[in-house]
């Protein structure tokens, strides 16, 4: 029994020392007093801004759908605040709100927050990468053009003990929204640079727990058999919390889902996702198609904006290879054929020619049919 007592009591300080070492019980040190940005701290790099009382403010999106509110904070020591907080009145055509920040050394970050309405936050002590003081603090906002937006109570928090470990399992708990990363992995966390992650913090605990119960069979106070069952319930314990975190995130993820899309048809839904440019080009495309069954090529130095065009464009006749030259060897195409070029690419159009370039390859007589933002479709000649 000695040697496992021993080796408990080692694994529990060392764990104990590990803990510490992350600042999870630090102190707050010198206190900070709660900070209230005024009107004269705020500015629209991008929208209006329009002030509608002591600290509420109605932000309209730009015409290129958004909004850049800039926060004055360079007088300001932000790490010694817990959080950034404020409420959040939407209306539907909003679609992503982000935290913005950018170092003295012209690094950027960002932290994504929810878009609906009600109270938003910034756990700034559980981002690992943030600085003592920053060179520029902003709110950015997308949605539809014209949408308005009111922002009141924006305030920075100071800290309390254990604020550190209290922030992260906020973050953890806090609804995040649907990205591109979602249908690949889960995180636990809303921002990537969180300085504590659910999965590390629970192998910790599941690790400190079994310790002491290796004490407690160290100390003759727990039999074999009751030893790894307590074990045994630890470990389970840890898995179901990891994933019940997991489960409350995909059941939110879901029903705000089902609130955004549910009665609109296919074309609405994919404006609602930030695809418009990407869906007009598509919805463009496949009414020039019609019933004729014209082949159309997807061209594209972006894995997403080729496999999503591409999806969009099904059942037609559609070409897209992944991994693969943007477009198919010169012999293939023919006149009649459209080409749809989306962002990023390495084709260019010359329009006084009406020629389509693909630099080192080859080059194609074509006329441009519509034109987005995410690039345009051409009927080759």
């Amino acid at each position: 029994m000695r040697p496992v007592l021993v080796i408990a009591i080692a694994a529990i300080g060392l764990l104990i020392w590990q803990a510490a070492g992350t600042g999870v019980w630090r102190s707050p040190g010198k206190a900070a007093s709660e900070h209230h940005f005024s009107a004269a701290d705020l500015k629209a790099s991008v929208g209006n801004l329009q002030a509608l009382g002591s600290d509420s403010y109605r932000i309209t999106l730009a015409s290129n759908g958004f909004a850049v509110i800039e926060l004055r904070t360079r007088s300001i020591q932000i790490g010694q605040f817990a959080r950034f907080a404020f409420h959040l009145q939407a209306d539907a055509g909003l679609q992503s709100v982000d935290f913005v920040w950018r170092t003295y050394s012209r690094q950027i970050g960002m932290q994504k927050l929810p878009s609906t309405s009600g109270q938003a936050s910034v756990n700034l002590q559980a981002l690992a990468d943030l600085p003592p003081s920053l060179g520029a603090v902003a709110l950015r906002l997308q949605g539809q053009p014209g949408s308005a937006v009111e922002l009141s109570g924006l305030t920075l928090e100071p800290p309390t003990f254990g604020g550190p470990l209290l922030a992260a399992i906020e973050d953890w708990l806090q609804p995040g929204n649907w990205n591109r990363a979602s249908i690949n992995a889960h995180l636990g966390v809303n921002n990537a640079g969180s300085a504590i992650w659910p999965v590390p913090f629970t192998a910790w605990l599941c690790a400190f727990l079994i310790a002491v119960v290796a004490v407690f069979y160290g100390l003759a106070r727990l039999g074999p058999q009751r030893a790894l069952g307590v074990t045994s319930a630890v470990f389970v314990g840890a898995w179901l919390l990891l994933d019940g975190l997991w489960i409350r995130q995909l059941l939110h993820r879901s029903d705000a889902a089902t609130e955004q899309f549910h009665g609109q048809p296919e074309y609405a839904r994919r404006v609602a996702i930030g695809d418009r440019a990407m869906a007009e080009l598509s919805a463009r495309a496949q009414a020039l198609i019609g019933v004729s069954g014209e082949r159309i090529f997807v061209s594209s130095a972006g894995d997403y904006q080729g496999m999503r065009t591409a999806w969009y464009l099904y059942p037609h006749n559609v070409y897209w290879l992944r991994d693969g030259p943007e477009l198919p060897e010169r012999q293939y195409l023919q006149q009649g054929d459209l080409v749809a070029v989306m962002r990023p690419t390495t084709l260019r159009y010359l329009p006084e020619k009406q020629q389509l370039l693909w630099p080192g390859h080859y080059q194609l007589h074509a006329v441009e049919l519509a034109r987005t933002a995410a690039g345009a479709l051409y009927r080759l000649q």
